[in-house]
């Protein structure tokens, strides 16, 4: 009996699923806007000397918190770097004297940074070369810098006869047990900037960081996903099951368990949901909280539930599971109980222990023999990863506004919340995986390392 199987059919696009890694990224990018100088038409000559203390005084502050987010989020991306990607990091912000986030390709301050790496003139050359066919406005962002000496110290290594950890180590996504900090002379001298510059050059130099921050991640997160990926690209089951081990990873068991709830609701297994598998599922956990409840509060019930989807939907016909998990998480806790959308701990225990294969047996049986259900399952999936890690990114920046106001001493809250998975139940035992085996962003013994998106979901139990 032959058997025919389309492998061809099966074959993964990394192109295209990086470009859906990139979209929930690009959404995040801000543009600089012009600040608002509208002044009172006309002043009395008695109140000109206080309103002139009272604008200058404002400006002050409102400079204090633009100075306050610039240097959060340098110290927010140098806590997820690895030592020689976080001096790259101290040498570009140095070099950036007026504070823009970029630099020219062809300008002595990008030379000075290059000429630390390798001295040689051809070499410099050649990097200058690379760095102007990927740029349109002759200015590249620390992600180009970034992809450039990554190319550089991985042909280095795939040139190395022996393998050794320290290249692996210096690549790796989980990153270092200790984390990284920008140099004080390096804080110091961006104050120095912020005090020189006007508070619409300000500004602008804040909306300019915040994008080289949001790139940055965006090229961090792509090379991990890329690191994975790359040794299933022949098989698209394969690369599903190391998407789905991530976002499980990533999420809390409460998260996981309504995944599941209203997953298998659907019967398409791509991440997407309409209003029906949503209140259908949210229907599981109304019935098993209520058996011995009366009509006439499960009537109530069902009303806040509906009202509930109706906000999370708001006129589309569908919505990612990403948005559904946000949606969840941020929601009131008090609300969640009283409305019956709080997830039994039974079904929280259940899925701290299940693995994707256990979760979506049957979804996964199909993907099997299917290869246009599993390429949409991989596509959609890679969707919610990717929207999942920006939503992350965007806490951390919320987190950098929120808690930087006036002063100077700026990201020590900020970078602690954001790194916590990061630095959790540290230990000195090197981690010597390869990356491209794991695509969970955890380490060797199983600990997170990504930044776990938890919103207000309440008191863990258990």
């Amino acid at each position: 009996m032959d058997f025919d199987f389309d492998f061809d059919a099966f074959q993964v696009d990394l192109e295209e699923l990086l470009d859906l890694l990139r979209r929930p990224f690009c959404a995040l990018l801000i543009k600089p806007s012009t600040p608002d100088q509208t002044h009172p038409a006309s002043q009395t000559n008695e109140d000109h000397g206080n309103h002139a203390q009272t604008k200058h005084f404002s400006a002050s502050v409102v400079g204090s918190r633009f100075a306050a987010r610039i240097i959060g989020y340098c110290e927010l991306l140098a806590c997820r770097l690895s030592s020689e990607e976080n001096e790259l990091w101290n040498n570009f912000i140095a070099a950036d004297v007026n504070l823009r986030a970029s630099l020219g390709v062809h300008s002595t301050e990008l030379e000075g940074i290059l000429r630390q790496t390798d001295p040689s003139t051809s070499q410099i050359n050649a990097w200058v070369d690379i760095l102007e066919g990927a740029t349109d406005d002759d200015d590249i962002d620390f992600a180009d810098l970034l992809e450039l000496m990554y190319n550089h110290k991985q042909g280095h290594e795939s040139a190395k006869t022996t393998g050794t950890t320290v290249m692996r180590q210096l690549w790796k996504w989980a990153g270092q047990q200790v984390l990284q900090c920008m140099k004080q002379d390096v804080l110091k001298d961006i104050r120095v900037r912020c005090l020189r510059m006007q508070l619409s050059q300000l500004k602008a130099a804040e909306a300019a960081f915040q994008r080289s921050l949001v790139l940055s991640f965006c090229w961090r997160y792509e090379k991990q996903f890329a690191s994975c990926v790359t040794p299933q690209l022949g098989y698209a089951v394969g690369a599903l099951m190391l998407v789905l081990r991530s976002m499980c990873k990533y999420l809390t068991p409460c998260q996981r368990a309504l995944w599941v709830l209203i997953n298998n609701r659907s019967g398409t297994f791509d991440a997407v949901f309409t209003h029906e598998h949503v209140t259908d599922g949210l229907g599981i956990v109304l019935r098993d909280d209520l058996d011995s409840e009366a009509d006439e509060l499960e009537c109530l019930r069902q009303q806040c539930q509906q009202k509930s989807v109706q906000q999370l939907f708001g006129g589309r016909k569908k919505v990612s599971m990403a948005t559904v998990v946000k949606w969840w998480t941020t929601m009131d806790q008090d609300y969640k109980v009283a409305a019956a959308l709080e997830i039994p701990y039974n079904l929280e225990y259940e899925a701290m222990g299940r693995e994707p294969e256990e979760m979506f047996r049957n979804d996964l049986r199909v993907a099997a023999g299917n290869a246009d259900f599993a390429q949409r399952a991989l596509r959609g999936h890679t969707t919610a990863l990717a929207e999942l890690w920006a939503e992350a990114v965007w806490q951390a920046i919320e987190d950098v506004h929120n808690r930087n106001t006036l002063g100077t001493n700026t990201t020590t809250s900020s970078k602690s919340s954001f790194c916590d998975d990061h630095t959790e139940e540290a230990d000195t035992t090197p981690h010597t995986t390869d990356t491209g085996s794991n695509c969970d962003s955890s380490t060797q013994d199983g600990r997170q390392r990504v930044p776990v998106f938890r919103g207000n979901a309440g008191p863990r139990r258990g």
